[in-house]
């Protein structure tokens, strides 16, 4: 129902913008100017960079009229931050997952074109991930779109539209690295606790990994010292 409510939205929204001839390097602009494409390697890293262009973005959606392309934008906005806070909980991402399929079934080839990038993005970012509590289901799903939208635009097309997508990715990890390498030098102390924090969080998520693997383990906890234990006994 809720993809339903999505697919007659984004067709109202399609009908409303207005005819013109350069409609798609129009299209093509925005993409560039909002870069709403992003990678799905380390979603831990990708928080505070995500709430960040939150805040950005809706100062900039104020006095923007909504349009497909927005709907669209939006729509992976959410599945990000899911991915990023909540992976266990593919619910949102299961439906914007669906719905992109179902528009770009609707657009058809030609109308669809301009927006392949956009749809593309969520589904690259799912299939590249490597967060250790990923669903199968929603990853079988992302590669059945994949298939879908080669199918529906042909094979030049798509490899087209999914370089773009790929390179996009790889620049804003390459970026993501070079800052963390600066922070080292120019903020030591908070660069080791977010390298810690990190490492913490990679720690758990082991341990819940095995726990859903092998139900009745349970992981053994340090000793805490006391200072009678740390005491010299002779």
């Amino acid at each position: 129902m809720v993809v339903k409510n999505l697919l007659f939205v984004a067709r109202v929204l399609h009908l409303l913008e207005p005819y013109c001839e350069d409609k798609q390097s129009k299209i093509k602009e925005d993409l560039e100017e909002q870069e709403a494409l992003g990678d799905g390697v380390a979603y831990a890293d990708e928080k505070a960079e995500s709430d960040g262009e939150e805040k950005e973005e809706v100062k900039e959606e104020l006095g923007r009229p909504a349009t497909l392309l927005w709907l669209i934008q939006k729509l992976s906005r959410i599945a990000k931050l899911e991915a990023a806070y909540s992976p266990r909980n593919p619910l949102k991402r299961t439906c914007i997952f669906k719905f992109l399929g179902a528009v770009a079934m609707d657009l058809g080839i030609d109308k669809v074109k301009p927006y392949l990038p956009m749809i593309i993005a969520p589904l690259f970012r799912e299939l590249n991930s490597t967060y250790s509590e990923q669903d199968p289901l929603l990853k079988n799903l992302s590669q059945e779109i994949i298939e879908l939208l080669k199918k529906l635009v042909g094979l030049e097309s798509f490899s087209l539209a999914f370089a773009s997508v790929q390179k996009q990715a790889n620049e804003k990890r390459a970026l993501r690295k070079k800052r963390k390498a600066l922070e080292f030098v120019t903020n030591p102390d908070i660069a080791a606790k977010k390298k810690m924090k990190k490492h913490k969080n990679k720690s758990e998520a082991k341990k819940r990994k095995i726990e859903f693997l092998r139900p009745g383990y349970k992981a053994k906890r340090q000793k805490s010292h006391s200072l009678k234990d740390l005491a010299m006994v002779e």
